[in-house]
């Protein structure tokens, strides 16, 4: 067989053999991007956390969660001041 006619069997095999590899991994992309959508679906919902809640004499609201996760404490403030909490006079 001539050299020429043995490269291009050559060269028509890697093709086909990349066609299949890329046919392939197509396949496992799309198979675990399927996974991933059902597993997401199925862990949709409502989060719920616990807390307390009290409001001092001083009518200052004060909403308490523990979670013992992590050794963190962590603190948030929030004012409900300005024009749009003050009454009218």
């Amino acid at each position: 067989m001539p050299a020429t006619a043995m490269k291009s069997q050559d060269q028509k095999g890697s093709n086909n053999m990349n066609h299949s590899t890329s046919k392939k991994i197509t396949a496992n992309i799309i198979v675990a991007f399927c996974y991933l959508f059902i597993s997401s679906l199925s862990q949709a919902g409502d989060i719920e956390i616990s807390y307390e809640k009290f409001v001092l004499d001083n009518g200052l609201t004060v909403i308490i969660h523990e979670d013992h996760k992590a050794p963190i404490v962590a603190v948030n403030i929030w004012y409900h001041v300005g024009s749009k909490n003050e009454n009218p006079g």
